[in-house]
């Protein structure tokens, strides 16, 4: 964990085995259970009032949607097979 955020958001996900953690700072981490040290980092929310207030990974997980305290819902294109 960044030194200058706290948790705000996790969400896990039995049958793809990710969880998606949300942090104070707008950044989401993606990481699949067995190995939390390797993880994707996604950072759109800006600043301190960007804190994620909710994350999820859609069914096929190409795609992040997230929410932030900024008051922004983002979709982002993302690729699992690069987290391990």
């Amino acid at each position: 964990m960044p030194k200058d955020a706290t948790l705000t958001w996790v969400d896990y996900n039995a049958h793809s085995g990710l969880c998606i953690i949300g942090l104070s700072n707008g950044e989401v981490r993606i990481s699949y259970e067995d190995d939390m040290d390797k993880y994707m980092k996604v950072k759109e929310h800006d600043g301190h009032e960007g804190a994620i207030t909710s994350a999820k990974l859609s069914f096929d997980k190409k795609y992040l949607l997230s929410t932030g305290e900024d008051g922004l819902l983002i979709v982002h294109q993302i690729d699992a097979g690069m987290i391990k």
